[in-house]
């Protein structure tokens, strides 16, 4: 389940074992849309049928990063984004020296990415 202070239009989730995008938000629910048969189709969802997109290698490369160190699971975007990954299953945004933000999920990144770029993560990604 992820918490609807978590979401907002353009948030990759989960939702019945496919991967959608958020359109709508209200108060216990959540429109969104997938791609099926060379269509797109709109479904009406509660939050608690929604779960987060699991960040893995090929989630991060779809979207832009590079590995830059293969020992160390050191993954760029930008001269000045990073995540660290010591098992290539956990995720961290090191905010500080001492300071490690950990990152679950796609809709975790994309907020976390505008919040610190001011700008949307590019989404290569069906």
């Amino acid at each position: 389940m992820i918490h609807k202070n978590q979401l907002r239009i353009g948030s990759m989730v989960e939702a019945e074992g496919k991967r959608c995008i958020i359109h709508q938000l209200s108060g216990e629910s959540v429109q969104i849309s997938y791609d099926q048969k060379n269509s797109r189709t709109y479904k009406t969802y509660r939050y608690a049928e929604l779960s987060g997109v699991a960040l893995t290698d090929l989630i991060l490369t779809d979207s832009g990063f590079s590995r830059t160190e293969q020992s160390f699971g050191i993954y760029a975007i930008t001269d000045t984004f990073y995540l660290f990954s010591n098992d290539g299953e956990q995720f961290f945004y090191r905010l500080e020296k001492s300071l490690r933000l950990q990152v679950s999920s796609l809709h975790q990144l994309q907020n976390l990415y505008l919040l610190v770029t001011g700008v949307e993560l590019p989404l290569n990604i069906t």
